[in-house]
């Protein structure tokens, strides 16, 4: 049942970036419908591959994690592009020669469809959360603290940093989990979806509220 919930907000969210997403918006707008659209098909792919049987659908999520940070990235770097290019230059370059280490080592000593590759996801998790404090940081600096909205991303840049910060604990102990407490294993999963459905309603309600402004500036 929490399946169909959580996949239901992803729709949710991909349905209002594409409904109200325009020519005016902001490109980082129009760069994570795409992140979403890839979430979307992931989930709706891997739940019904288990349906029939498939249980090993690590290859799947790990392909897509190792597509999303970049592109994150990207996005924040479009947020960022007339303000603090240096750090976030940084911070991106940095991100994305971690990247293809890690790929190159989990899949010569891993492979895709072993495990999800944990390590990956905490660097990415913490890549994610500067990002945000960043844009907050940049937010707070432009005065813009008293109508945050207004802030380009700056609403979907509070539920990814909500998120990462609250399960990036649970990428760590994952592994301990499934060797020492098996039954237990499925809670960071648990918990996981759960806080998605709040964070995609979070981005569903940022796509509306850009809209609203860009309306309102007509």
């Amino acid at each position: 049942m929490l399946d169909y919930i959580y996949i239901s907000f992803i729709a949710l969210s991909v349905l209002s970036g594409l409904f109200f997403v325009s020519k005016s918006s902001h490109i980082a707008y129009k760069l994570f419908v795409f992140i979403l659209v890839i979430t979307l098909l992931n989930e709706v792919m891997c739940y019904s591959l288990k349906q029939v049987g498939l249980k090993r659908t690590y290859i799947f999520y790990n392909i897509y994690y190792y597509v999303r940070f970049p592109l994150l990235g990207l996005i924040f770097q479009t947020v960022f592009a007339k303000r603090n290019k240096a750090a976030v230059y940084f911070t991106t370059g940095f991100f994305f020669v971690s990247f293809f280490l890690f790929f190159i080592f989990f899949q010569l000593y891993e492979g895709l469809n072993r495990q999800v590759h944990t390590s990956y996801l905490l660097i990415g998790g913490v890549f994610v959360i500067i990002n945000c404090l960043l844009l907050f940081y940049q937010a707070m600096k432009e005065e813009e603290l008293i109508g945050p909205f207004s802030f380009p991303f700056f609403l979907c840049s509070v539920a990814l940093f909500l998120y990462f910060l609250g399960i990036l604990p649970f990428f760590g102990i994952l592994n301990i989990l499934v060797i020492k407490y098996y039954s237990a294993s499925g809670n960071p999963a648990l918990i996981a979806k759960s806080l998605s459905i709040i964070i995609y309603s979070l981005i569903s309600i940022d796509y509306y509220l850009q809209w609203k402004r860009m309306k309102s500036s007509y």
